[in-house]
């Protein structure tokens, strides 16, 4: 029985191929670290496009943070992250970076620097997604 089961599935016609859907999602990673030199410890506000297009804010947020948030390929959007701080004496510096599937896509630095007066430092990135 099991060689007729066998031999009956054996066949010459040609099937058709196989589709395979395009991936309609990517993943968007958000992060924000501190500069090498005078990096700052945490953000005051974290700013940022959510999965569902609307802005979403956090804070105080200790750095380094991120998050990972599926976006899909159907839409074109702008995305984009913005992280500040108010500091006096050494002025924190810190990047807050846009991935895209793992691969950097945007970038955006407000360096540290020693001294000075209190001061807002905001560091942004953008990236516009056009499927």
């Amino acid at each position: 029985m099991l060689a007729l089961g066998l031999g009956a599935c054996d066949t010459t016609e040609e099937r058709p191929p196989r589709v395979v859907p395009a991936d309609t999602t990517f993943i968007l990673t958000y992060r924000v670290v501190p500069t090498a030199e005078y990096g700052a410890y945490e953000a005051d506000a974290i700013r940022f496009t959510g999965a569902d297009g609307r802005n979403g804010a956090l804070g105080p947020v200790d750095l380094p943070w991120s998050i990972n948030v599926t976006m899909s390929r159907n839409r074109d959007h702008i995305y984009s992250l913005e992280s500040e701080l108010t500091a006096s004496g050494d002025v924190a510096g810190m990047t807050a970076q846009l991935f895209v599937d793992g691969e950097p896509v945007s970038q955006g630095t407000v360096a540290g620097q020693s001294g000075g007066l209190r001061a807002t430092r905001t560091a942004r990135a953008v990236y516009r997604f056009r499927p």
